[in-house]
């Protein structure tokens, strides 16, 4: 088993893998573009098999809120394995090497979204609350748009 480094040149191989999930539709240039956006951030991990990335690991930092503070996230963003790579402990490496990861990065805790809770049973992991609070900078948006007259509604 030969894991590394998510790199652009296995964009192909991991666009296949989310095809064959069903997380991306084949073809779609729009979920494609936000495909490799999404890919360029936070870390990703690939298990090749005869050359070609079969499976696929990630994970970004994030933070969860705990009373009064917000404590540090390793969030497993993404699992996939290819059909052809499946039953042969890829999934489980990749998710053990994200975990490791992050608690090498000084993460307090791990989360993810459970697709089989006796798969991450093996990691730990429960069930946990859907509250979610999320932040952004408005200033970091980026949105073209054409000016146009306003109009008066009385």
């Amino acid at each position: 088993m030969n894991i590394t480094a998510y790199a652009p040149e296995y964009f192909d191989d991991v666009n296949r893998q989310w095809n064959e999930v069903g997380w991306v539709e084949a073809g779609n240039e729009r979920e494609t573009k936000a495909q490799r956006t999404w890919l360029s951030m936070g870390n990703g991990s690939v298990a090749l098999v005869d050359g070609h990335a079969e499976a696929f690991g990630h994970w970004a930092p994030g933070s969860v809120w705990y009373v009064d503070r917000p404590i540090s996230l390793c969030a497993v963003t993404a699992i996939t394995t290819s059909r052809v790579a499946r039953r042969q402990g890829l999934a489980t490496a990749l998710t053990a090497r994200a975990l490791r990861q992050g608690k090498e990065a000084g993460f307090t805790l791990a989360g993810l979204g459970i697709f089989d809770q006796g798969f991450y049973d093996r990691f730990g992991f429960g069930t946990s609350s859907y509250e979610h609070r999320f932040s952004f900078d408005p200033a970091s948006l980026k949105i073209e748009s054409s000016s146009r007259t306003p109009v008066r509604l009385s």
